[in-house]
């Protein structure tokens, strides 16, 4: 009930089983695409900023800034 699924299962559990199967079914069945995703800061929050996410992050930074201008 909460954003991200984040009272059921990790962050990064929802970006696999649930964000980016629903993305991809988006694009493939030329749905309509979100108007603005803010999905930067939820990341920050769950995932540590070392060397070990900073891939992720960046990447999630990137989304998000496409999506701003959609």
């Amino acid at each position: 009930m909460v954003p991200f699924a984040f009272d059921s299962m990790p962050f990064e559990q929802w970006l696999q089983f649930i964000f980016i199967p629903k993305m991809s079914d988006l694009v493939c069945n030329q749905k309509a695409l979100p108007n603005n995703l803010q999905l930067l800061p939820m990341a920050e929050q769950c995932l540590d900023t070392g060397e070990h996410h900073r891939g992720v992050i960046e990447l999630i930074r990137q989304i998000d800034l496409v999506f701003a201008d959609y």
